[in-house]
């Protein structure tokens, strides 16, 4: 890439959707365990981090658990997908 696509994360410029992705992050954190299974069912306090998150976006899109699932995840996807 030619230029970093969020160069300055403060500013103003990108203020709206940083939000809208910590609210993304909320709805995710709630919904995953029903739509993916039990074992990604979010404990009370990664759903606190998140409603945090709403006021200091990007506070909760970096948590350990975030990587642990989406590796676990893409690895299903991927699975899937070399089978076509």
């Amino acid at each position: 890439m030619k230029e970093e696509p969020n160069k300055n994360f403060f500013g103003m410029r990108f203020i709206l959707s940083q939000h809208l992705n910590a609210v993304w992050e909320l709805v995710r954190g709630l919904t995953m365990g029903y739509v993916e299974g039990a074992e990604y069912k979010e404990g009370w306090f990664r759903i606190l981090v998140r409603i945090i998150g709403l006021a200091l976006p990007g506070f909760s899109a970096h948590c350990p658990t975030d990587y642990i699932n989406s590796i676990r995840l893409g690895k299903e996807s991927s699975i899937h997908m070399s089978s076509i």
